[in-house]
């Protein structure tokens, strides 16, 4: 009989080894089960507790690791081990109580872990609680603070981490859950965020500036005026940069825009209801033809198109595939988060240049294909009121900025045709060239652009008068692309004109339309996860320097 082996005689490998099938045996959490094995004995515990091979490869099981060898350089064995150590502190705090004192910290370190995630992470996270972190927080904690800002939310760092949070981790199943109550009230949580443009930013650099770094000249240095709500245009504050460990370094990453994602929450909520298909329509185009209604007007097939597609592209979620070693198959889910995780690292300060070893901001090629949204149409007399109200209304909600209540055309369609349509700097001379039927030199890469209607409590007849459709099908280089037939039939004809800000990836896109009752508008915003393009529109015969009449949008990129 040959005799035992004792567990302390086996080689470094083999017990590396036997470590780490332990570990395997429960992904979630931290990796607990080496506890009892390092209490094993003395030689154990010397041999596998400072192990750094042995914690990187349990870091490479438990977590996500494709993002960070793609946008970095490979992480040494040390940095897998203190990154390791780092989320499982803070998966830990988001077991616990909301604390005012962590909440930035983890936060932050959770949306890193979602701009990285391909399956794994997010795992993690929805097992550590999550879930219940963010409802406590948002519902019970975001608007902590405000009895210093006249009554407003603030926007802050946790706030907005918590945001982007919620929208990357929201599902078809959670929003058909979520009831009515809970919908509404999240809705009033972020409705200042998304109805303010002049208080909160909806960009990392003001819309005035269109080259950046600033260059040397009077008319491109920063400079704002004093409103009820601050400076405006709003720059943000470069020391805003947060210390955020990453793989045992700090690279300078700044908290992600609050209004961008309070917008995607906004609007996946309102579009859990689908549109009311007034029977009065014809059934489809060639019906409304027979009829002899031949002006332009929706028909049951439009509004069906309509509903068929609401809340397209939510956040991708893709279950953790915890037997490959790479960690995810397939095209790797965090890839689609590349450029929002570069414009984080990239988007500090408008007087620097961007590190040129840094990844892209904006990638070619995203633009291409149907996009499918709707635009948010305030009261106009109300939104300007607001602009001077420096309190937040008691009644402030929908039906204050007579969202749902008044959606009027004539806001939009009562701009005068001027020849300055915007300022130069983000929409710049030659553009006006274009108008005039030449071309623009500034590209946006091929799209069709599909405006959908705002939830009213109006009747559709009364709804589709402050709605628009556009759909550009050839590709938009600056030159004139009018709306298709099938859809400026039922939502009128456009032309748009646009161009990327290369310094953060912002798309600028003008809509120009030949009845002058429809004005021009200047939507400007970015491509979230390569899906949802993201921001707002505004008048676009106004000094951008100033408050205008402005409101948000999104869009996502239809499958089909």
């Amino acid at each position: 009989m040959p005799p035992p082996v004792h567990l302390c005689s086996l080689p470094l490998e083999i017990l590396e080894l036997v470590a780490f099938e332990l570990t395997c045996l429960t992904p979630l959490g931290p990796p607990s089960a080496l506890i009892p094995l390092f209490q094993t004995c003395k030689h154990l515990n010397r041999a596998l507790s400072r192990n750094l091979l042995l914690y990187s490869q349990i870091f490479k099981f438990k977590f996500d690791t494709s993002a960070v060898l793609r946008r970095c350089p490979k992480p040494t064995p040390a940095q897998y081990y203190d990154q390791l150590v780092l989320y499982c502190m803070q998966l830990h705090k988001l077991r616990g109580q909301v604390l005012a004192d962590e909440c930035d910290d983890v936060l932050f370190s959770a949306y890193l872990m979602m701009l990285e995630n391909d399956g794994r992470n997010a795992a993690q996270l929805q097992h550590a609680g999550l879930d219940s972190y963010l409802d406590n927080f948002v519902r019970n904690r975001m608007w902590n603070g405000r009895g210093s800002a006249q009554g407003w939310p603030t926007d802050n760092t946790a706030n907005a981490c918590a945001l982007w949070l919620v929208w990357m981790t929201t599902t078809e199943t959670n929003l058909k859950k979520e009831s009515a109550a809970r919908r509404n009230q999240l809705i009033r949580i972020v409705l200042p965020f998304v109805l303010l443009p002049f208080r909160y930013a909806s960009a990392f650099a003001p819309l005035n500036h269109f080259v950046l770094p600033v260059q040397d000249g009077i008319s491109s240095q920063p400079h704002s005026v004093l409103t009820a709500h601050g400076r405006y245009p709003i720059y943000l504050d470069p020391r805003r940069v947060w210390s955020q460990v990453h793989y045992s370094s700090r690279p300078a990453v700044v908290p992600p825009l609050l209004a961008t994602a309070a917008a995607l929450i906004y609007f996946s909520r309102r579009e859990t209801v689908t549109f009311r298909i007034p029977p009065h329509l014809p059934l489809n185009r060639e019906e409304a033809i027979r009829l002899g209604r031949t002006q332009i007007s929706p028909t049951q097939a439009d509004v069906h198109e309509v509903n068929a597609h609401l809340n397209e592209r939510l956040p991708e979620q893709r279950a953790a595939e915890w037997d490959l070693l790479s960690g995810c198959s397939g095209d790797p889910l965090s890839k689609r988060w590349d450029c929002d995780w570069w414009r984080v690292r990239k988007c500090i300060d408008i007087s620097r240049d961007t590190d040129r070893r840094l990844g892209l901001v904006y990638e070619p090629g995203t633009f291409t294909g149907l996009w499918q949204g709707r635009m948010l149409i305030p009261s106009e007399h109300h939104f300007t009121a607001l602009i001077t109200t420096q309190n937040y209304p008691h009644n402030f909600d929908e039906s204050y900025m007579g969202v749902t209540t008044f959606p009027r055309l004539h806001a939009i369609t009562s701009i005068r045709r001027i020849p300055r349509l915007v300022h130069p700097a983000m929409i710049p001379t030659p553009v006006f060239s274009a108008l005039n039927g030449r071309r623009l030199s500034e590209n946006v890469e091929p799209a069709r652009l599909l405006w959908l209607p705002t939830r009213s409590s109006l009747d559709w007849v009364s709804r589709r008068r402050c709605n628009q459709i556009m759909k550009t099908e050839k590709k938009l280089r600056g030159e004139n692309h009018p709306t298709d037939l099938h859809h400026g039939q039922a939502w009128n004809h456009f032309s748009f004109y646009g161009r990327v800000r290369s310094w953060d990836g912002m798309v600028g896109i003008l809509r120009v339309s030949s009845d002058p009752r429809l004005g021009t508008l200047l939507f400007y915003g970015y491509i979230v996860a390569g899906y949802k393009f993201v921001g707002n529109w505004r008048t676009a015969n106004e000094d951008v320097t100033a408050p205008a009449y402005e409101s948000s949008f999104v869009l996502a990129r239809r499958e089909d």
